[in-house]
């Protein structure tokens, strides 16, 4: 898993929402899943309710550096542990929209990393 800051586009085009902070997860040249452990049900509502766009920031440790990337946001699953939970864990499936190899040089090298430790 990976540092990622998460900042997500309102339908005009701001940023809005608040910054969120999580973990990258199952990461690929086309997209991730990103693991959020603190979402407010009524932020969770916002989000879903149209189609999202969000700037990301993941931090490679081993480079000691961030790479900033634009996804759209394709999938959600929440999860809180009882009802009366104000909030709770978060998936949130991210495409990102350079999937045609346009993305940062720095992102496909951190893939391509990723991809030899996993082999």
């Amino acid at each position: 898993m990976f540092d990622v800051s998460v900042q997500v586009l309102d339908p005009a085009g701001e940023f809005r929402f608040p910054l969120m902070k999580g973990q990258a997860i199952d990461i690929s040249l086309s997209g991730m899943r990103l693991q959020i452990n603190d979402l407010s049900r009524e932020l969770y509502a916002r989000l879903i309710s149209k189609v999202r766009y969000a700037r990301l920031a993941l931090f490679d440790p081993q480079q000691e550096e961030e790479i900033e990337l634009m996804g759209r946001l394709v999938w959600f699953v929440y999860q809180n542990s009882h009802a009366s939970d104000p909030s709770g864990k978060c998936s949130l499936g991210i495409a990102l929209d350079k999937a045609d190899g346009k993305q940062p040089p720095a992102y496909s090298r951190f893939v391509d990393r990723i991809a030899a430790v996993q082999a």
